[in-house]
């Protein structure tokens, strides 16, 4: 009797496993699926109906670029280009960071040259910021097109970092999406790809404590002056060049005609690397002019000089100098980014220690380069210019230096 009561215990306890296990059997492709790839990737698709593409490019696009349609008729290269985004992750709870990596990889057989590209990122995504490993321009609409001014050799690919944070209600699925395009391209149907990514509820038991230990650390102000104490170290010496000082707390520099000048910070701002910021405005004066800041100087001969010229140019331009010569790293026709005239432009150059520099526009990143070629130097300050037969006044506010996150 003792057997039999033990037998029908053991049968009883082998059903019951199986019928645990059974949901786990019939399901197993379905969770293998779901888990397989740390990161993944998005193959390439067809273009949508509403396809990015030179000929789609506006006018006032090219324009903005500093280029010109006839691109499109000049190139004799044929090649195929070939988009893969990928994402670190396929879900995410609301306002948590992502990270997109796009890869543009240029089948050949030529070189391939002012490659277009665009991310049409869902709305759901805040605090959007791009990173390339070659040389771009923008046209610095909220919404950039940019151009890959680098040219991608043959079985070579120009890679595109893209972060953001995703936020919204949860259980949405969103979609991001993009594009390249270029003249010589043989074969679009490969230069779109996208990734879904579901947006899910905050985990009801993740503990409290992780989200402060695990984000970013925040950027660090290192050094403020909204020019309202004269005291500070601010030069306020004359030229022949340049007439510093002073007034309604900005700090003024009249540039006379034809001539530029530079004016360090104090020490206290001086940092090889860091997010660097002021805003500025022509108070008197009209006809050509530009202004800016520099960073990373150490004597006259080294420096990054980011400018933009508000007035009928509109455009921007990142130079480094060194050895005693200067090298445009790169430069825009007119941008909406840029506030014409007597209106307030806010610039920030960012600089790296893995050398990748980033320039901002009134809160629109223009451009990213990664300078092989980096300078170390420590010198920050302010520049003007005034270039034609006119004297330009600029004044400047709200200087800041901060650390990068």
């Amino acid at each position: 009797m003792a057997s039999m009561k033990h037998s029908t215990r053991q049968v009883a306890t082998t059903f019951f496993i199986l019928l645990l296990a059974a949901p786990i059997v019939l399901f197993w492709p379905a969770i293998i699926s779901g888990l397989e790839g740390y990161i993944p990737t998005a193959s390439a698709q067809e273009p949508p109906d509403n396809d990015f593409s030179l000929f789609s490019i506006s006018d006032e696009t090219w324009a903005a670029l500093g280029l010109s349609s006839e691109i499109i008729e000049a190139s004799n290269a044929s090649f195929n280009l070939e988009t893969v985004k990928r994402t670190n992750t396929l879900s995410v709870a609301s306002g948590s960071a992502i990270t997109f990596t796009i890869a543009i990889t240029n089948h050949g057989p030529d070189a391939a040259q002012y490659v277009f590209f665009r991310d049409d990122w869902p709305d759901e995504m805040q605090n959007v910021a791009f990173l390339f490993n070659r040389a771009v321009i923008s046209d610095g609409l909220a919404k950039p097109t940019w151009v890959i001014t680098e040219p991608i050799p043959k079985d070579q690919a120009a890679f595109v970092t893209v972060t953001g944070i995703l936020t919204s209600a949860p259980n949405v699925t969103v979609k991001n999406q993009v594009t390249a395009a270029s003249a010589g391209e043989t074969s679009p149907a490969n230069n779109t790809s996208e990734v879904s990514v579901y947006i899910a509820g905050h985990s009801p038991i993740r503990p409290l404590y992780l989200p402060a230990i695990f984000k970013s650390p925040p950027k660090v102000l290192l050094f403020s002056d909204g020019f309202s104490n004269n005291s500070n170290g601010w030069t306020t010496t004359d030229d022949s060049n340049c007439d510093r000082g002073f007034q309604d707390n900005e700090y003024r520099m009249k540039v006379d005609a034809d001539k530029s000048c530079f004016t360090p910070a104090p020490s206290k701002a001086e940092y090889t690397y860091g997010e660097f910021q002021v805003s500025a405005r022509v108070s008197d004066g009209d006809g050509e002019f530009a202004y800016g800041l520099y960073i990373n100087g150490s004597g006259e001969d080294y420096y990054y000089l980011f400018r933009v010229k508000p007035d009928d140019e509109c455009g921007w331009l990142l130079t480094r100098r060194k050895d005693g010569s200067s090298t445009t790293l790169a430069s825009s026709g007119c941008v909406s980014a840029i506030n014409r005239g007597a209106t307030k432009n806010n610039l920030i150059i960012k600089h790296r220690n893995d050398g990748v520099i980033t320039l901002y526009i009134n809160g629109t990143q223009v451009y990213s380069i990664n300078d092989g070629n980096s300078l170390t130097g420590v010198g920050t300050g302010l520049y003007a210019e005034a270039d034609n037969d006119k004297d330009i006044t600029v004044r400047f506010d709200d200087f800041r230096v901060y650390t990068i996150p």
